[in-house]
């Protein structure tokens, strides 16, 4: 699968990174699925670091937008993390170049 997705790489890349520019909320959440956190976990870091208030349900909803793209996929309950789509593409690194997103460790 890795083979495929790298032989279209220049046709896949610009849609993903087009699909992140348009929805800086959904590229805050993504950078933050660790594998870790929880969606409340997630929530309450992207609140401190923005300073302003981000309902669990929206986070809820990113994730799972991000999940039916084939972003991320489920680990335990509650819990995400990314697929190897982010390390092919090192998205998560280009994401984190950009001025709005910086402050998302």
């Amino acid at each position: 699968m890795t083979w495929v997705i790298r032989s279209e790489a220049k046709e896949l890349e610009p849609l993903l990174l087009s699909f992140f520019k348009k929805r800086k909320t959904t590229a805050k959440v993504f950078l933050e699925v660790n594998g870790i956190r929880t969606s409340g976990e997630i929530t309450d870091y992207l609140s401190n670091i923005f300073l302003k208030d981000i309902l669990v349900q929206a986070v809820s909803r990113e994730l799972t937008e991000l999940e039916n793209r084939g972003l991320i996929e489920l680990k335990t309950w509650g819990v995400y993390k990314k697929n190897k789509i982010d390390k092919i593409f090192s998205l998560s690194l280009t994401l984190r170049k950009d001025s709005q997103l910086k402050d998302v460790k």
